[in-house]
């Protein structure tokens, strides 16, 4: 149930009482993922509240089938694709994806970049499966969303991409040299 005032608490004492045991849930703080606004309690009422079904968050991410389904063979990839399997909760946290694309968040920078390489279908479903690991952990642990941590983990992808094309212009022979600001007049 929803733990947005205090009418709940007799409620609760009851459904204690007759041995059910209800979980709150902070729907509020699930609100605050970039993608699952409306979405939560919909979310809970397919996956619910017991993550111990999936040990990882990589066995609740392809149970949701939102990961790839590669077939190795002998050592070698035979076939890449997209596992084909319908399920609600998973496409729920793909609708939620597909509405950042216009977001200014971490998350909608992340689906542009994706498009860029993996195209459209594809960025949904991998931004599809960042959320879905940031929905278990929160459930799991019990832990508020955190969005300092992505525009930290942003700092350190710049700093990597400039660490790169420096290594590139080096082994071109390149010295590539900052841009300095003059000060506006």
């Amino acid at each position: 149930m929803e733990s947005t005032g205090v009418y709940w608490i007799p409620l609760y004492d009851v459904l204690e009482k007759h041995g059910i045991r209800p979980c709150l849930v902070d729907a509020r703080g699930m609100k605050n993922v970039p993608g699952l606004m409306l979405m939560v309690l919909r979310l809970f009422s397919e996956v619910g509240r017991d993550m111990s079904r999936w040990k990882t968050a990589g066995h609740f991410v392809s149970w949701l089938a939102l990961c790839p389904d590669n077939d190795i063979t002998g050592g070698r990839v035979a076939w890449r694709g997209m596992r084909r399997v319908h399920n609600r909760a998973g496409e729920l946290f793909r609708m939620a994806a597909y509405s950042l694309h216009h977001d200014r968040s971490p998350f909608g920078d992340y689906l542009r970049r994706m498009k860029s390489k993996l195209g459209p279908p594809g960025a949904t479903t991998a931004t599809a499966h960042k959320i879905a690991i940031i929905f278990y952990t929160m459930v799991k642990k019990q832990v508020e969303y955190d969005a300092t941590l992505w525009a930290e983990r942003d700092a350190q992808r710049e700093k990597r991409f400039e660490a790169k094309i420096k290594r590139q212009a080096q082994q071109l022979g390149y010295k590539l040299v900052p841009i300095e600001e003059k000060p506006a007049a």
